[in-house]
This record gives C-alpha cells, structure tokens and sequence, in this order.
C-alpha cells in the first residue's frame, strides 16, 4: 500500500487485524498443478532410466530406454501445453523468457523449452539404430546427461518462482523437497510401469531377467522415498500443537478443516501406490503374478503415485496462509 495512516492516537503495539486467526483456502491453479508435476514426472523419468542404465546393459535395457524416453517426452509437452493454460494470452507466451536476467519464471521457461529441445534429441538418439549411424548413435550418452541436467535446472527455478514471494508454506526447503522427491518419486514409478509394459510385449527371458533384478530395487526405493515424502508433508501439522499463530499453523488447520478430504486423500493415494502396492509385489517375488494381476497391481501404483502428487500440489497452492491487508472477520 502507498497510503501512510498517522495519528496522535496509535494502536497499542500488540493490535491485531480482526482477521488475523482466520485462514481460507485460496485458488488451487490447476494448470500450474498440472505443469508442475508432469515436468517433474518427466525429469524424474529421464534420470531414473539414465541410473538404470549404469547398473543393467543388453538389448532389453535399450528397448526399455526407448519406451522410457518417449514417454518422459510425452508427459514433458503435455506439461508444457498445460502452462500456457495460466497465462492470459496464450499466443504471447514466448514474451516470458524476456526478463531472463531477472525474473525465474523466464528462467524457468527457458529451462523448460530447452529440456524439451534435448529430451526430443535424445528420444530420437534412442531409436536409431548404432549399426545403421553409429557416429550419430555415439552422442546418445551425452545427450542423456544434458537433458537429465537441464531438466534439474527447470525444476530448481521452478522452486525459487515460489521461494521468491517470502511465504512461509513455500519456503526454499519445504519446496525444494516437494519438489525434488515427486520428481524422484514418479520417476520410479513410471520405471516401473515401463518394465512392466517391456515384459508384457517382449516376454523373453532377458526381460525377465530385468524385471527380476529391477523390480525389487525399484519397490524398495519407491517404498522409501514415499515415507521420506510423506512424513516431511505430515510435519506441518506439529503447528496445531503450538499456541502461538503462525502462517504455518493457518496452513495446518485449513489442511486438517476446510482442506481435510483433499489432504485425506492425497495421503491415502500415497501410501496405497508408494507403499502398499510396492510392498506386495515385494512379497510376490518368489511366486510370480499373472499378467493381468500384475497389469492392475501396476497400474493402481503408477496411477495411485501420480493422483497424490497431483493432491499434494493442490494442497502446495490452496492452503498457503497469503499476506493479505487487515480486514474484518469473515
């Protein structure tokens, strides 16, 4: 505000706007919702098939990397065509990356157009064949490696788009590990639908051989970063416990009151596909599952994974507490 109120009269020091305990939600945004998760399903899948390609080799790994690199493509351009969504003209979004020396979000959209560019490359890269063009074959790797950096880079400005308005629910760390683990998080997930889809066409035994060894590591580490995840979301609400208000603890009551199905649900969704589901196709190692139990065990993960992000970042953007001018109670 540009108005400066003076008086002979001040208020005591400890006056508080009328409004000051109240918390209402606020709009969710759901193309940035959409945006947000599905470029960080998209890096995260780039960088989990790039781990996977350290530790397991043949002719299945490289069919597996095509499947995987098509599909993080896919949902990268499908992320990308959801934020134009936010904007108010559509038809100038390229005027975003004009204030590229000082604003994230031209970063950010620079970042994002050039992990497009190179995830392309590299999903092209992956289908040549390296007998037929082993030169151009032969930059694959590097290829691999640009857009798994480029795409930590759009989601490092993604974070500081948020971090940059000072409010405490969107702070550099709360953000950073939201972030940083749904891209881990779905990324493991896709890996494993990805496997599973490979040993689903191509049912040889060397398929087998990558189900059978990746399965279980992936499990294991879809298990761990969902309880990591949903432990740092759960901490917000020690708030409830404190007497004093904070715009914390306005966030953790309208989670656990007006927003209490939507956080209900996120976490529900995440415990059954990053916990429940892994855990029992843990424990199905030793009898293998039919196919079309195996498809719906699969799919209720992936798909159980995705929907609580999508629930996770609805809570990120409708229960920040927002500084606001005093007002009355409402």
């Amino acid at each position: 505000p540009t108005t400066t109120y003076k008086s002979k009269k001040p208020f005591p020091r400890n006056t508080l706007p009328a409004d000051y305990y109240s918390a209402s939600r606020q709009h969710a945004h759901l193309p940035l919702v959409i945006m947000l998760v599905l470029t960080q399903l998209s890096v995260g899948t780039f960088l989990t098939g790039s781990a996977l390609e350290y530790f397991l080799t043949g002719e299945t790994t490289a069919v597996m990397t095509r499947i995987q690199a098509t599909s993080a493509l896919f949902f990268g351009l499908v992320a990308l065509g959801a934020s134009t969504l936010h904007l108010g003209r559509p038809l100038y979004a390229f005027r975003g990356i004009l204030g590229l020396r000082h604003s994230w979000l031209s970063r950010e959209i620079l970042a994002f157009g050039a992990f497009a560019g190179l995830a392309m490359v590299y999903a092209v890269l992956t289908w040549v064949s390296a007998s037929a063009f082993p030169e151009l074959k032969s930059w694959q790797p590097l290829a691999g490696h640009l857009v798994g950096i480029v795409g930590a880079t759009g989601i490092f400005c993604s974070v500081m788009i948020y971090v940059f308005t000072k409010r405490e629910f969107w702070s550099f760390e709360s953000t950073a590990i939201k972030f940083s683990l749904t891209a881990v998080l779905l990324g493991i997930a896709s890996t494993w639908l990805t496997i599973f889809i490979l040993n689903l066409t191509d049912n040889s035994p060397e398929s087998n051989r990558l189900m059978a060894e990746a399965g279980p590591v992936l499990s294991k580490a879809l298990i761990i970063t969902t309880l990591l995840k949903l432990s740092f979301e759960a901490s917000i609400f020690r708030y409830l416990l404190r007497r004093q208000n904070s715009p914390l603890k306005r966030s953790a009551l309208l989670m656990s009151g007006e927003l209490s199905n939507v956080t209900l649900a996120r976490f529900a969704c995440g415990i059954l596909g990053g916990i429940l589901m892994p855990a029992f196709l843990l424990n199905h190692q030793t009898q293998p599952l039919h196919n079309v139990t195996l498809l719906i065990i699969v799919s209720i993960l992936f798909i159980a994974c995705l929907m609580g992000e999508f629930l996770e970042r609805t809570l990120y953007f409708s229960a920040v507490a927002a500084p606001r001018m005093p007002g009355v109670l409402r």
